[in-house]
């Protein structure tokens, strides 16, 4: 039984760093549609990993933003 609640639990954290890349993904060429979707979603482990996802590409995408306009002159 702990082996194959091990597998299950191993399975759904595959998953939700799965669905979280394929999140961040999206996001990157439409987050409107990606938070259209996650809107869909029934509350759960995928929708917090989608969640999630669409929050690192935001934080990424804004970061990136600041970067390119820093008296540095980082691009």
């Amino acid at each position: 039984m702990k082996t194959q609640l091990s597998l299950t639990l191993e399975d759904t954290q595959a998953q939700s760093r799965s669905v979280a890349q394929v999140m961040r993904s999206w996001a990157r060429e439409d987050p409107n549609a990606a938070a259209h979707w996650i809107h869909s979603l029934e509350q759960g482990a995928s929708r917090d990993a989608a969640i999630a996802g669409l929050a690192q590409s935001l934080v990424s995408r804004a970061l990136l933003w600041m970067l390119s306009r820093t008296s540095f002159g980082w691009r």
